[in-house]
């Protein structure tokens, strides 16, 4: 099976903001859409890291029952976002 983790930015990003074109990904409204980002988790040594992905958001269209991952322009969000501590705390 194959799996990803992923998060819902708000709790961990706050600012986050990002714009896409429902009409041009087919979402027939937009309260039927989820946002996710993906994780990477890093091991080494020391331990593990995580960070996400905020340039390439997961666009969920629950109605629909499609995905979409589209790439911003906006270049204030990092493909590597470092999560804080606190998220790596509840995680362990």
């Amino acid at each position: 099976a194959l799996a990803f983790l992923c998060i819902v930015p708000w709790g961990s990003f706050p600012e986050y903001d990002l714009e896409f074109d429902a009409v041009e990904l087919g979402v027939a409204d937009e309260r039927d859409v989820r946002i996710l980002n993906l994780i990477t988790v890093r091991r080494d040594d020391a331990g593990a890291t995580m960070s996400v992905n905020l340039r390439a958001p997961l666009i969920v269209d629950v109605r629909g029952q499609r995905l979409h991952q589209v790439i911003l322009g906006d270049s204030r969000w990092s493909v590597n976002a470092a999560l804080g501590a606190a998220v790596h705390a509840e995680v362990q």
